[in-house]
């Protein structure tokens, strides 16, 4: 069965297709969203088990679908639709380094907001932004929510794609206590990148 993977730049898209045969015929598709509006639309004939494209014409910081499928005749089986945001293409002035409003120290009770979390994540995002890379879609928290392992590995993970220092703090799993050192530590290495 055939699959495909997907990189976005601030103007290109590269999308890989596998599981194909030599000789088959792969549409690539992508178009704005919403508004449906059509920006690539190619055939290509694979010449071995996978196919590789870029493709550009794309617009910085706008959402976009994209799809892929084996054209069979008048008609394409496709594989599936994945949603994206290209990034910006960078540059402007490098957001400046978080600090918490609440106060975090090692061995407290961590009182932490849902807004103040979100701010954090939006923060993430600029240094993403910053460097190129598309926004993380991050899980947004409410009041009451609780502090869950799956909300810190995400910031852990969209900061690990832009650490220039390497020291960002190891993967929580559930069950694990969730003390104030993580999020000083997520801190540390956000404000570590570039």
């Amino acid at each position: 069965m055939a699959t495909f993977t997907f990189t976005a730049f601030p103007l290109a898209i590269t999308i890989t297709v596998r599981g194909v045969s030599s000789g088959d015929v792969v549409r690539f598709f992508v178009r704005t969203d919403p508004g449906n509006v059509t920006i690539i639309d190619e055939q290509h004939t694979a010449t071995s088990t996978s196919i590789t494209r870029t493709f550009e014409g794309l617009e910085e910081r706008t959402d976009y679908a994209v799809n892929a499928g084996v054209v069979t005749g008048n008609s394409t089986d496709w594989i599936g639709t994945e949603y994206f945001t290209t990034p910006s293409q960078g540059g402007g002035a490098r957001p400046d380094d978080w600090d918490w409003y609440s106060s975090i120290a090692s061995g407290r009770t961590i009182d932490l907001s849902a807004s103040e979390w979100n701010d954090f994540c939006d923060r993430i995002n600029e240094f993403r932004d910053y460097d190129g890379l598309s926004q993380y879609d991050f899980t947004r928290v409410y009041r009451g929510d609780p502090i869950e392992a799956s909300i810190i590995n995400e910031a852990r993970s969209a900061i690990e794609d832009i650490s220039t220092s390497g020291r960002v703090p190891s993967r929580v799993y559930r069950g694990d206590p969730i003390a104030a050192d993580i999020f000083l530590d997520l801190r540390d290495a956000l404000n570590e990148t570039s």
